[in-house]
């Protein structure tokens, strides 16, 4: 089961997650894949969220985030308020995740875990934000935990393996915590200390065959006009920036869009998938062919050929 980690704050909200998907056979866990997306960025009337899962992987045959996506662009999400959205994801979606389950003779654990701000109001001194920071299950004992929460300030949550962070690593989140780590770090900082707890987790002898090194963040700013940052943390290279699966209809803001998805200074186009493993298989793909040494900074965006980001590479 996936290790998600989300830390809230007033000023940022971010969620880290791996990317492992394993399979049990008489009780040992096997390893499928290390690089399944997991997380899709949402922006919707009045929220900007990240939703990520944990528990079954796969709906009537198609990734589980694949199938939150289509149900959710299918019911033209972007024009719905957030409470809507979670109607949705509570409804159906939840259902077939439980029907999953009971097909394939599992305990009801799966659940999905939303992170971001719903914004109520004009834009300005008076606008109410608040923080969205918490799960959709698909049975009362989903696991997940509050690691640290200090009212008004700041909440620490960890879902599916959370035991894996309770045996070894609740003591020290908690210490960064009281030295206000959270609230003075940049997001890339506290995504990378994310990931790292997440690795460590990896590390236990009990825990490594069900948590991956590979991971994935997403930043999410209380202020709208600062745009969300996604980036993808793969085990033994730099972390880099890159796209997860973006749920997005019509027009929007662009601040909250990553730029390799803006043509000439605005973005209106139907439902549209962008998957982190794509980008980054063409960004390996081309560092190789440039010979490049890993983490050379090479933007890879949908529109351009490959001898173009070559040369921005170069």
């Amino acid at each position: 089961m996936t290790l998600i980690i989300s830390v809230a704050t007033q000023r940022v909200i971010v969620q880290a997650s791996d990317r492992r998907v394993t399979s049990s056979v008489n009780g040992k866990s096997h390893v499928l894949d290390d690089e399944r997306n997991k997380a899709i960025y949402l922006h919707c009337r009045d929220a900007q969220a990240c939703i990520s899962f944990a528990g079954v992987a796969r709906i009537k045959g198609t990734p589980t985030s694949d199938f939150i996506a289509n149900h959710l662009g299918g019911a033209n999400v972007s024009e719905m308020l957030f409470n809507q959205v979670v109607r949705e994801l509570e409804g159906p979606v939840i259902e077939a995740l439980r029907q999953q389950e009971m097909d394939w003779q599992l305990p009801h654990l799966s659940m999905l875990v939303l992170s971001g701000y719903q914004y109520s109001g004009l834009p300005g001194p008076k606008q109410k934000i608040s923080s969205v920071h918490g799960c959709i299950a698909t049975g009362p004992k989903a696991p997940w935990t509050e690691v640290f929460s200090a009212e008004g300030r700041e909440n620490i949550r960890v879902f599916g393996k959370t035991q894996a962070v309770e045996d070894s690593l609740k003591e020290h989140i908690i210490g960064l915590s009281r030295q206000s780590f959270f609230q003075s770090s940049d997001a890339a900082a506290v995504a990378d200390q994310l990931v790292d707890f997440i690795r460590t987790a990896a590390k236990q002898p009990w825990y490594e065959s069900t948590i991956g090194p590979n991971c994935l963040s997403i930043a999410m700013y209380s202020d709208f006009r600062v745009r969300a940052e996604s980036r993808y943390h793969p085990s033994g290279h730099p972390a880099q920036s890159c796209i997860p699966i973006l749920l997005i209809t019509g027009s929007v803001p662009l601040s909250s869009l990553p730029p390799e998805v803006i043509r000439d200074g605005f973005t209106t186009y139907p439902i549209k998938y962008f998957t982190d493993e794509d980008m980054w298989r063409k960004y390996q793909e081309l560092r190789k062919k440039s010979g490049c040494s890993p983490g050379t900074a090479i933007r890879v965006y949908p529109s351009a050929t490959e001898e173009d980001m070559l040369k921005e590479g170069s």
